[in-house]
């Protein structure tokens, strides 16, 4: 986790997020926005337009505020009853994971207590069929949250939205992964035979 690349550090101009990397969800209807650094300023969301991999992961640096959505393994994003998936949301010391189904339509997959502080990283993503949420603080080690096995799905968009004007994120990061095959084991030389020995009476 936290290997993907940054692809947005809203360094740019104030406004809201569009092309060419950038588009608005249909279900969320109002663009996610730059303001003076960091993403907010609207409680509105929007999502990378390039897609990833199979496996793939998208994470935030996390500023101020609660009600966060990284949504990942998106199809039809820009289809409200049509759209699938699934998100990490974290509002109020908790991070739960979701299946979006259509209508759209949440499955809790899992949850954990979460509580960041500003400057901690947030993020989720697909590792084969584990679906994991994750968090590291600034000065510390990477934290599994949740993981659960889903395979329901396999969208490759991702995207942010945050519920309030308040919440700031910044650092949008993300994209495809490579999952580490698991090793097989060692070659193990046969063993020798017992050899029984009669016993001299």
């Amino acid at each position: 986790m936290f290997t993907a690349p940054l692809l947005d550090d809203a360094s740019a101009a104030d406004g809201s997020l569009g092309a060419p990397n950038w588009a608005t969800f249909d279900f969320q209807g109002t663009a996610m926005q730059r303001t003076s650094g960091e993403f907010g300023n609207a409680a509105g969301g929007s999502y990378w337009i390039a897609p990833f991999g199979a496996d793939h992961e998208v994470y935030v640096t996390y500023r101020a505020g609660s009600g966060i959505w990284l949504l990942f393994g998106v199809s039809s994003p820009d289809v409200d009853t049509s759209m699938t998936g699934y998100l990490l949301y974290w509002t109020s010391g908790t991070s739960e994971l979701f299946r979006i189904d259509p209508g759209p339509r949440y499955t809790s997959l899992g949850s954990r207590a979460v509580s960041p502080s500003a400057g901690d990283l947030l993020g989720a993503g697909r590792y084969g069929s584990s679906i994991e949420a994750w968090h590291k603080p600034s000065a510390g080690a990477a934290v599994q949250d949740v993981a659960a096995r889903d395979t329901t799905y396999t969208g490759n968009v991702i995207g942010l939205v945050h519920d309030s004007r308040s919440t700031r994120t910044d650092n949008f990061s993300g994209g495809t992964i490579v999952v580490a095959a698991s090793a097989p084991p060692p070659l193990r030389r046969p063993e020798r035979g017992l050899i029984m020995r009669p016993r001299r009476y």
